[in-house]
């Protein structure tokens, strides 16, 4: 085994709720992009970094994704509503970039900064200081992505058009926890004090009566194993595969009762029982794998790490070919 201290599955990117939608792949090449959610009410300008990020501020690669021509994600909102994409909308002009994953395969520029960072705070820090989640740690990012229009299926073939537009969750990206941060004056690096939104000493004073939820700064390791290998601490999985699929697609034949948020998982997951997950509900099938009820309000389901995990782990890096 690795040796992760606790794995963690973290949903972060567009929702229903935070930015009016879901983010966009490509379902025939599997080239994807995340969205950052909005800056909320209380986030405001002063709790961001010294500049607040518009997202037209975030260069990105133009032409990334079929069809797309706009070069920062404020176009890319909008000429996405004007493809009647399903994303409605969003909050806030300002984008809550997080996380930072090191190079990002669609951002250009001056905006592709190589930090790896993740920020959590309130409730769901507590939850993961609960869980004790810490160094060494390592974080599965996951988001649910919509399809761009008028491309080919072939990543899900099984799901028709229909299903598919609803969206699909997917782990996108990592990060192994090297120092975790709960004071302002312990970041080291300046491109995180500079770029990353939990940065400020706004937000840490924000939250300093919160004992388990205090504004908390996980920071990347360097690499991921101790073994010698030069995987990265932290990175973005380069395309969307059936690999790192999590909802249940076999479940496409049923129309009344397919969801996107009805995962199919490997048996560990079953075994392991993460948090957040622990009282959903479960089915065991004949293949060894599992079906788990994941709709609902939560951030974060913490769980121990497994020969079986590492194996799983390790088919899911086999695809970062970029990242080697």
């Amino acid at each position: 085994m690795y040796g992760f201290v606790k794995v963690v599955l973290s949903r972060k990117g567009f929702d229903s709720e935070a930015g009016g939608g879901y983010s966009p792949f490509d379902p025939q090449t599997g080239v994807y992009l995340v969205l950052p959610i909005p800056m909320d009410e209380m986030d405001g300008k002063e709790l961001n970094i010294s500049t607040p990020l518009k997202y037209e501020a975030i260069h990105i690669k133009t032409e990334y994704l079929p069809g797309y021509s706009a070069s920062n994600l404020g176009s890319f909102l909008m000429e996405a509503k004007g493809k009647k994409a399903t994303i409605k909308g969003k909050e806030s002009e300002y984008a809550h970039l997080d996380p930072w994953l090191g190079p990002c395969p669609w951002l250009a520029g001056d905006s592709n900064h190589p930090i790896g960072a993740f920020g959590q705070v309130d409730k769901p820090q507590a939850h993961l200081h609960n869980q004790d989640v810490g160094k060494g740690s390592l974080f599965l990012f996951f988001s649910r992505f919509v399809p761009i229009p008028k491309r080919k299926n072939l990543i899900v073939p099984s799901v028709s058009s229909e299903h598919l537009d609803r969206g699909l969750y997917f782990i996108y990206g990592w990060l192994k926890v090297k120092e975790v941060i709960q004071q302002y004056e312990d970041i080291q690096d300046p491109k995180v004090l500079s770029h990353h939104p939990h940065a400020t000493k706004k937000y840490f004073e924000t939250y300093a009566n919160k004992p388990k939820g205090k504004n908390t700064i996980y920071i990347a390791d360097e690499f991921l194993f101790n073994n010698g290998s030069n995987f990265r601490g932290c990175g973005y999985f380069p395309r969307l595969n059936k690999d790192l699929l999590l909802t249940a697609t076999d479940c496409a034949q049923q129309p009344r009762t397919w969801i996107p948020s009805r995962w199919s998982l490997p048996g560990f997951f079953f075994e392991k029982s993460p948090s957040c997950l622990k009282r959903r509900k479960w089915c065991r099938r004949g293949d060894g794998s599992c079906l788990v009820e994941t709709s609902g309000q939560w951030q974060e389901a913490v769980f121990e790490e497994s020969e079986e995990f590492c194996q799983w782990f390790c088919r899911l890096l086999a695809h970062v070919v970029d990242n080697v």
